[in-house]
């Protein structure tokens, strides 16, 4: 059976799978193919790991059949999400990254594929895609595009955190200077400042054992400028905060620079607490003030 011969369903089939990946196995494709198979019965294994790669070839061949479709390559983009270890290894082999890159690009206004592909991207590539699309002159003066992007990086460590925290000192910087070109692009934007300020605080962590921390001061004017431009929306509010204590911890740079416009970063945070009645927003917001206060007494004053 050929995809192209059935393409009304082939959407539908892609959701069906998905779902069920979802939902009701999630460990079917770590399954399929793997040393778990011998456990249950060797004469089955080779078999099994047939009908998953013959599966596999019937998905690529669906999301290949029809690249101008958006709610096919959406649907094939999730139906990547959900795949396990061992079909995630048979589909790098089918350039999988390829497709999910030809995906991205071809349908940049598009939410769906956007959020989907990158993910998926994420999970088969890395960051290394990611930060290729937010430096691609066409591709980041849209969006959709740099909104799924720095989403993902700023989740990344949902996906694997020993990868993220293993990422070295140049490829964050890298990160977070492309987040500030993208906040900066989009500024007006709430959810791009947001996700943006999710890579600030989750890539320049002052306690990152190769951290720099004056390059880490450098995105201070950016979190506060944010934090201040959007006392409405708890999302910046909440990331802003986030951001601020990872920079700022265990940074003495960082705490000398909030220490020498004390009054005007003190009144900004104090302000952000007034509006904020988030639990853990508030106790990143207390630990920031104390460091630009330089010492309890300070906050007296």
């Amino acid at each position: 059976m050929r995809w192209r011969d059935h393409m009304p369903n082939a959407k539908a089939a892609l959701d069906a799978v998905t779902t069920l990946l979802e939902v009701a196995l999630p460990n079917i494709c770590d399954v399929l193919g793997s040393d778990q198979i011998v456990r249950l019965d060797v004469a089955m294994a080779p078999h099994l790991k047939a009908a998953a790669q013959a599966q596999i070839d019937l998905v690529v061949q669906a999301i290949d059949a029809d690249t101008s479709n958006s709610a096919l390559q959406e649907a094939g983009a999730r139906f990547l999400v959900c795949t396990g270890k061992t079909c995630r290894d048979l589909l790098m082999v089918r350039r999988v990254d390829q497709m999910l890159a030809r995906a991205v690009r071809s349908h940049p206004r598009n939410r769906g594929v956007q959020d989907h592909a990158k993910w998926a991207l994420l999970k088969f590539c890395g960051l290394r895609p990611l930060i290729d699309v937010l430096q691609d002159p066409e591709l980041s003066s849209c969006v959709e595009v740099t909104r799924a992007a720095l989403w993902s990086i700023a989740h990344s460590g949902e996906l694997n955190a020993d990868a993220v925290a293993a990422v070295r000192w140049p490829t964050r910087c890298e990160l977070a200077n492309v987040a500030e070109q993208s906040m900066a692009r989009f500024e007006t934007d709430a959810e791009v400042v947001a996700y943006g300020l999710g890579v600030l605080g989750s890539m320049l962590k002052a306690q990152v054992p190769d951290a720099v921390h004056e390059h880490a001061v450098a995105a201070l004017p950016r979190v506060l400028k944010a934090l201040q431009a959007y006392p409405e929306d708890k999302l910046v509010q909440q990331n802003a905060a986030f951001a601020l204590a990872n920079l700022v911890e265990g940074n003495g740079c960082a705490e000398a620079l909030l220490q020498a416009h004390r009054s005007e970063v003190m009144a900004l945070l104090v302000n952000a607490m007034a509006t904020n009645s988030n639990a853990e927003v508030l106790d990143c917001l207390c630990r920031v003030l104390l460091a630009a206060s330089g010492s309890a007494s300070g906050l007296l004053e």
